[in-house]
């Protein structure tokens, strides 16, 4: 890995390897950012994206299919919102989280 000199701890924890298996298949370039996505960690997108197929699949007219557009539209939604939720929570956070002591 490269050397973290020069950049913020929140950079450092970013670009530190996970087990994200879109991660490592993705451009070095892209891998910091989806990192800071948290997509190793998908819980986040299914609690977003389960209550839209729910209600999008209870829409549906009977005995049919949900309409699959919506059901994409959505899922890429849970994963930006998601992703962007992430984002500015560790903006917002990185004075306190340096507070913090974590217990391993």
């Amino acid at each position: 890995m490269a050397s973290f000199t020069g950049r913020s701890q929140l950079w450092q924890e970013v670009l530190q390897p996970h087990s994200c298996w879109d991660c490592e298949r993705s451009p070095a370039s892209v891998q910091p950012y989806l990192r800071l996505m948290r997509l190793d960690k998908p819980i986040g997108t299914w609690l977003l994206y389960l209550p839209c197929m729910w209600s999008i699949g209870l829409a549906a007219d009977p005995g049919c299919l949900p309409d699959l557009r919506m059901l994409a539209l959505f899922g890429v939604g849970a994963l930006l919102m998601r992703g962007a939720g992430c984002t500015i929570n560790d903006m917002w956070d990185k004075d306190f989280d340096k507070k913090v002591r974590v217990h391993t």
